[in-house]
């Protein structure tokens, strides 16, 4: 019924070029877009282990953009900061950053950063005016919550669609059913992505009416 906007791809809703129809832009940073280090992420890969040295790169469209090298104490870690800026490495800083342990439920320690601003135990830290702040230091939230309910349905619908194998355009229809992929589950999908296509449509109809 409106070709023009089913027929817009994924890219085109999220910023890209003819992006702006109906799409309600995220207004607050969001935790993805700033580089970050994961406790957890460390402790897999064996990077806490005291006297030990490694780095981590936070990049995009395969751009290296920051550089966090990381020395590791007994219950400390330093972070150095380098900012890519022009494409040449600028230490812009550094954190030293407490590390506390807690006991596992059934046995062995695990660790946590401590927040240097309130002192929380977080497993995670953003880098955020060139220093490393917890989540509610930086006051920054996840995308899902900036996002409307026709927001959440694009993003689930898109993700349907990529199970599936379809094109992310909405107005192209489903192929089949994906190799290897059970005749239940296919439907199950397919009827899924059918119910909230016709809800995005009702929805996008009641907006134009608005207007």
């Amino acid at each position: 019924m409106f070709p023009i906007l089913f027929g817009l791809k994924k890219e085109m809703l999220m910023g890209g070029t003819g992006s702006g129809l109906y799409y309600r832009p995220i207004k607050n940073d969001t935790l993805d877009q700033h580089p970050s280090i994961d406790i957890h992420t460390l402790n897999r890969k064996g990077c806490l282990s005291p006297g030990s040295s490694s780095s981590t790169y936070w990049t995009k469209a395969k751009k290296t953009l920051y550089q966090i090298d990381i020395q590791v104490f007994r219950s400390v870690l330093i972070l150095h900061i380098f900012d890519f800026e022009n494409t040449h490495a600028k230490n812009v800083g550094y954190d030293v950053i407490k590390l506390t342990r807690t006991k596992c439920n059934y046995g062995g320690m695990r660790v946590w950063f401590t927040c240097s601003t309130c002192n929380r135990r977080v497993a995670k830290l953003l880098l955020v005016s060139k220093s490393l702040k917890c989540r509610h230091c930086s006051r920054l939230s996840y995308s899902s919550q900036n996002e409307s309910h026709l927001d959440r349905l694009y993003r689930k619908i898109w993700k349907i669609r990529d199970r599936l194998g379809a094109d992310s355009n909405l107005h192209i229809p489903i192929r089949g059913k994906p190799k290897y992929m059970h005749q239940k589950t296919f439907k199950k999908l397919a009827q899924e992505e059918s119910d909230i296509n016709k809800l995005i449509n009702i929805m996008i109809e009641k907006y134009l009416l608005r207007l």
